[in-house]
């Protein structure tokens, strides 16, 4: 039995969002020089990351497409992804619980108890650090687990200024 425990108020909300709502899946050229954590993308590389992550993707019927060395699905929305993954979810009978924030995890005899409920095996994903609080920290820490220092990514951002004469016209795209 596998229990997903997702504290949003829909399973994979931010990957509703990745690459401008399209859902960028991957990228063609996976090359160490354009990671921090090198040896964990080594291990990907070697393992056939990529590969076996689009296979799974066109088992469930998610056909693929590249630009710019990205890879999208060919719907170009990333609504598509979520649902397909979403029905694979409900037929391979996978619990899903929503809007809930596991508040402990205590580790027993080689056992889990999450909120109160015992688990053989635990996986936490957190996302970035964005949306790491204070408390979720602390339950990392509190399970003594080996953390790197989050460094930053590429975020979008609001502005409260109008900037629209800061984006680019027309004229600004000669033909050369």
């Amino acid at each position: 039995d596998v229990t997903i425990y997702e504290k949003n108020s829909k399973i994979l909300k931010k990957v509703a969002t990745t690459g401008n709502g399209r859902c960028n899946l991957s990228n063609e050229d996976i090359s160490l020089d354009k990671y921090q954590h090198q040896s964990i993308i080594k291990e990907m590389i070697d393992l056939g990351y990529k590969d076996s992550m689009l296979e799974f993707f066109h088992y469930l019927g998610l056909f693929t497409t590249v630009e710019d060395g990205r890879i999208y699905p060919k719907s170009n929305q990333a609504a598509t992804v979520v649902e397909l993954i979403s029905k694979e979810l409900f037929y391979k009978k996978v619990n899903v619980v929503l809007n809930k924030e596991i508040t402990s995890i205590i580790t027993k005899n080689d056992k889990y108890i999450v909120d109160g409920i015992l688990y053989d095996k635990v996986l936490i994903c957190v996302g970035t650090n964005a949306s790491i609080n204070n408390y979720s920290d602390e339950l990392l820490k509190s399970l003594n687990l080996k953390m790197e220092k989050f460094t930053p990514a590429l975020v979008g951002f609001k502005v409260k200024e109008d900037i629209s004469s800061l984006l680019p016209t027309r004229d600004d795209f000669a033909l050369v």
